[in-house]
């Protein structure tokens, strides 16, 4: 017999009801600062690490924790029949065709442009919501997601943000790879809606990332071990355990208490967090205009996030 959680008919009087600030909000701030930091953690573990080999260990570590922690937690990895071709796509998705994108297209772009493309995230979300009229948005909201875009294209704008034809492949991947997280994050909408995010996100991480693993077996085979510092080894537990394990967790817990486009617009603050680190651990100076982007950011998530949605 199935375990539900919610229905989407129950679970939307709860989202509508989840405007205001709460518990949530505060573990979707844990999460923009985990990510902020993962991306100078993640830095420093490619100087020894290849993209791809990264990928592939940080996903098996945490497929591994993942299975471990909902063995003890549920002690069931069970879900529906008819389940299980969405599980399985939104996990190829999310796990295995986002991360290679993310990864190669960092790899042939700037960190600055690579963190603007990611930024669209929340608009794509927006949108895949209206479509499917999973959240219909008010107008006030829309306004909210444009505001905290136009902040974050500021902040990194100050750091060095530029399109351009020499970064262009790597632009369009990063933009390919926002897509995609996007459908991942949508995609688990109604496996939320019968099972619990930790079970959605072990379920889909455990059918989606062999493929990642596949696809980095060179990468893998050709990596001198030997050379990855004690730095190194540390940033791929720290992005194993913080920056997928428990950063995926609350991430799927906020879409199932207050949806999709009000979770994923808290990933606008990733760059001011990663700005912010950058200026405590590695001295990097704060500019006026990346402040002025961080006041836009800060307003439009106020606004997306005190707006519930309408009702269908």
């Amino acid at each position: 017999m199935a375990e539900t959680s919610s229905t989407l008919g129950a679970g939307e009087p709860a989202i509508v009801a989840a405007a205001r600030f709460q518990l949530t909000d505060l573990g979707m701030l844990l999460v923009v600062v985990i990510w902020g930091a993962n991306v100078t953690i993640v830095k420093v573990a490619l100087e020894a690490l290849s993209p791809l080999a990264f990928n592939a260990l940080r996903f098996a570590i945490s497929a591994v924790l993942l299975l471990m922690l909902q063995l003890a937690i549920e002690r069931s990895l069970w879900i529906e029949r008819r389940w299980l071709w969405r599980a399985f796509w939104v996990g190829v998705v999310g796990n295995c065709v986002y991360q290679i994108c993310f990864i190669e297209g960092l790899n042939h772009t700037t960190a600055a442009n690579g963190a603007l493309l990611l930024a669209t995230t929340p608009i794509w979300v927006a949108l895949i919501s209206a479509i499917g009229r999973a959240e219909r948005l008010k107008p006030i909201a829309w306004f909210g997601i444009a505001l905290s875009f136009i902040g974050i294209a500021l902040v990194l704008v100050a750091r060095g943000a530029a399109l351009s034809l020499a970064t262009i492949g790597g632009d369009l991947l990063v933009l390919v790879g926002a897509f995609c997280w996007a459908i991942y994050t949508m995609g688990c909408r109604p496996l939320l809606a019968h099972y619990s995010p930790l079970r959605t996100t072990t379920v889909t991480m455990l059918l989606g990332s062999p493929l990642l693993i596949v696809a980095a077996i060179p990468a893998l085979a050709a990596q001198n071990w030997q050379t990855v510092s004690t730095a190194g080894w540390g940033g791929l537990l720290f992005s194993a355990i913080f920056a997928i394990v428990l950063s995926y967790w609350i991430w799927y817990s906020s879409v199932q208490r207050v949806g999709a486009t009000r979770t994923g617009i808290y990933a606008n603050l990733v760059p001011v967090a990663a700005v912010l680190v950058a200026w405590l651990v590695r001295g990097e100076q704060l500019v006026p205009l990346q402040l002025i982007g961080a006041v836009g950011i800060v307003t439009g998530l106020w606004l997306t996030r005190r707006s519930p949605p309408l009702k269908r």
